[in-house]
């Protein structure tokens, strides 16, 4: 039974991704599966109901769990390191195919209403800005890095992986040729703000 409704998510979420939300229907869901409608209706009530668990599953929000974890930040006074770490980490899970097609979705329609929430790509940023803005004023506020505007950093930070992640969904990018273009975004932002290492006093354990 739980493998049955899984597939079907997995299928919706392909068939929303590729075809958009009013192009799909159940009819076509269920075709795609192979079931007869009566048995997609043993798990789900209506085509909106697929939509409410699929927002549930992936929608923002989720970041700070999966990624920004305790052994993350026990490298934040290496921040180089922390740096190189929250890329790469971000980037395989934007790979994740689930992650990656919801994602798709979300850029496809613009805007998805859930329950109370509007889901855009403005919430995809807002989140990571959140979180990079709290980081980088800690790291100011350590004197690890140049005092620079937090703000201002994030979005010179940001803005850079938020284009490369839309771009991978319509030239289908491999992972592996963002990781270099990432490493390289990385160590550029990081040469711009980090402090004289003649004054920081993390510079020998810096990477």
């Amino acid at each position: 039974m739980k493998d049955t409704k899984d597939n079907i998510l997995n299928v919706s979420l392909k068939m929303f991704a590729e075809k958009g939300y009013h192009a799909s229907s159940i009819r076509k869901i269920t075709s795609s599966l192979g079931l007869r409608e009566s048995a997609l209706y043993n798990h789900f009530s209506s085509k909106e109901s697929i939509l409410e668990e699929l927002c549930f599953r992936y929608k923002p929000g989720r970041i700070s769990s999966i990624i920004l974890t305790d052994d993350l930040l026990d490298e934040l006074n290496q921040p180089k390191k922390f740096l190189d770490l929250f890329a790469k980490r971000l980037l395989n899970h934007w790979f994740e195919k689930e992650e990656n097609l919801f994602f798709k979705f979300v850029v496809k329609e613009g805007d998805i209403k859930y329950k109370d929430e509007i889901i855009s790509l403005n919430i995809y940023i807002n989140e990571l800005r959140t979180i990079w803005w709290m980081i980088f004023d800690e790291m100011r506020k350590l004197n690890i890095i140049k005092n620079i505007d937090p703000k201002i950093i994030t979005d010179e930070y940001l803005f850079y992986f938020i284009g490369l992640r839309i771009e991978s969904i319509t030239k289908s990018s491999k992972i592996d040729d963002l990781q270099k273009l990432i490493t390289n975004h990385v160590n550029f932002i990081w040469n711009a703000i980090k402090k004289d290492e003649r004054f920081n006093p993390y510079k020998n354990r810096n990477t």
